[in-house]
């Protein structure tokens, strides 16, 4: 049988003295001698009485002058006892290996750990394999401090008594802990243990069940390390609330069960939530006025608000909103202090949970570029390019140079506008009957910057009268599988009309109800081939209504094939 015996006397040649397992003085390290520090340390031992094989536990509270030592302080432990010998080989020889220290601390099994402070305290767990005189040190730059412990061996068992009461919880210390648990604490409270020796002492802690609130909404077993000796303290190990980061904090309400019943506090301790750093994916648009005032979306993860979003050069934009889930921030440009004569690149810093004290920050380079201050507007297309003489239509101009405030011309008639920035312009098309009350007639676009005078260098058609136009489809989305009703808006269709939807590189007909000049009642073909194998993703779609009798077609606004029998749209 395998045996840990103290070490009696060492002579020349190792020879052990065996026979009565007696102590000589434990080699013990120098003393460190005190130098000048900001810091202080005390040392208590909170386990009493110590037995072989028993996990000890210590504690050593730090300050700094009146106040506790920060978060994170290190704190090198050391331990110094007897050495013990262990008769692996049950040969009655010291062979190699088998000489160690009696006393060792548990997280390393070794004399030497250093751990770091929370809330000013830093704790350990240490065990004795057989009897032993063992000095615990403490050291924090120059301040030490020191506590000696007698390890008995464990006296014969005797009938352990129950709790006459069920227990009480008074407080935890602390009462805050990291979302990734492994935190020590003491719940601090009344009759902790379910049986105790005859005099009172505790020899079995009770039972300790973390529940845990949302976002979590789980209970954990919790691991008890030690207890006091009168069962009015138990120190715990905070388990992990959840095996994913955990994005907000959590509250806990702690359970404790003896022998005589069980108690709780509700809310007595919270897991705080770990800070993911937050990402940039893009930006969209990523050009923009020198001006500002333009609408930004910055696409991520983990942005928390409040949230600080800065252009450099450039300046802080102002948040217009933080899309729940912490993936998007919407921004308005802010404007720069002096005029671009050329094109300017700026970096965009996001600052999460910004003024909280848990700030965290990230910088995306070359994510947006300022245009030059100057710009002529140049025109690419119009969507739709048609409309009634009576005016009306909602008119999106694509391009670039487009500078706030804009105006929007048809022909010698001012458009209203409704939004713009640098590469596109939402409009109203306005009315040209009663001058023009004939049909077709076709107009040309333009673009004017109104604060530097610039017009566009080129104008588009925009075509009034009976030309066919499409002008929405409503709902925009349906599901994937199913022939989904939908109305298409416009003017110009005359039966029989022939309704053609592409996605994926798939052409097929939709099926069409009803007809009138400025409406066409459909239903929209499935496209169940466009699911892959990984899975179903949401699918962009065209699609292109033809007169018949005419040969006259207009192609129609997006629209996307969803996974679900959801729909959505205007």
């Amino acid at each position: 049988m395998k045996k840990a015996l103290p070490i009696a006397l060492l002579v020349s040649g190792l020879v052990l003295g065996l026979g009565s397992c007696s102590k000589s003085d434990s080699p013990t390290a120098p003393r460190p001698s005190p130098t000048p520090s900001a810091a202080s340390v005390t040392l208590t031992v909170e386990s009493s009485p110590a037995y072989v094989g028993d996990i000890l536990a210590a504690a050593a509270t730090v300050r700094q002058g009146s106040s506790p030592a920060p978060d994170g302080t290190p704190v090198q432990f050391s331990l110094r006892g007897q050495n013990c010998w262990s008769d692996k080989n049950n040969n009655g020889q010291v062979d190699a290996g088998e000489i160690a220290p009696c006393t060792v601390f548990v997280e390393n099994d070794t004399t030497e750990i250093t751990k770091t402070t929370q809330g000013g305290v830093a704790r350990v767990t240490f065990k004795s394999k057989a009897s032993d005189d063992v000095t615990l040190y403490a050291r924090v730059g120059g301040a030490y401090a020191e506590a000696r412990i007698t390890v008995t061996g464990k006296p014969e068992p005797v009938p352990p008594v129950p709790a006459s009461s069920a227990p009480r919880i008074f407080a935890l210390d602390p009462p805050v802990g990291s979302g990734k648990g492994g935190d020590y604490v003491t719940i601090v409270g009344d009759a902790l243990c379910s049986y105790y020796t005859a005099a009172g002492q505790c020899v079995q802690p009770g039972s300790v069940q973390f529940q845990i609130g949302p976002p979590v909404n789980a209970t954990r077993d919790v691991p008890v390390v030690a207890a006091s000796a009168n069962g009015d303290r138990l120190v715990i190990l905070t388990p992990q609330p959840s095996p994913n980061p955990l994005t907000s904090d959590a509250l806990v309400t702690v359970v404790v069960t003896n022998v005589k019943g069980s108690t709780s506090a509700t809310n007595a301790f919270r897991y705080t939530a770990q800070q993911l750093p937050p990402l940039i994916y893009s930006v969209v648009p990523s050009t923009g006025s020198a001006r500002g005032g333009e609408q930004v979306t910055i696409n991520g993860a983990n942005f928390v608000e409040p949230v600080k979003v800065e252009f450099a050069p450039g300046g802080v934009a102002e948040v217009v909103d933080v899309l729940a889930g912490g993936t998007q921030i919407v921004v308005r440009t802010p404007q720069n202090s002096v005029p671009l004569d050329s094109d300017t690149v700026a970096a965009i810093t996001v600052t999460s949970e910004f003024g909280t004290g848990r700030d965290q920050t990230v910088t995306k380079n070359g994510a947006f570029t300022f245009k030059a201050e100057v710009t002529t507007p140049h025109l690419h297309a119009l969507s739709p390019n048609a409309g009634p003489i009576e005016g009306g239509t909602r008119v999106t101009i694509f391009g670039t140079g487009f500078q706030a405030p804009v105006q929007v011309l048809f022909g010698d008639r001012q458009a209203q506008v409704v939004s713009s920035n640098f590469n596109e312009i939402v409009c109203i098309a306005p009315s040209i009957a009663p001058s023009q009350p004939g049909s077709p007639t076709t107009v040309q676009v333009s673009v004017v910057n109104v604060l530097t005078g610039k017009v566009s260098d080129n104008t588009l058609p925009y075509r009034y009268g009976e030309a066919m136009f499409i002008s929405a489809i409503t709902p925009n989305t349906g599901y994937i599988l199913g022939w989904n009703p939908a109305t298409i808006y416009g003017q110009g269709f005359v039966a029989p009309v022939q309704v053609e939807v592409t996605a994926g590189g798939i052409t097929k007909q939709a099926e069409v109800l009803s007809v009138s000049g400025t409406s066409i009642q459909v239903k929209m073909p499935p496209f169940a081939e466009l699911i892959g194998d990984q899975g179903c993703t949401p699918v962009p779609a065209t699609f292109k209504v033809t007169n018949i009798g005419s040969n006259l077609s207009a192609t129609g606004p997006a629209y996307t094939y969803l996974c679900s029998g959801g729909i959505s749209g205007p």
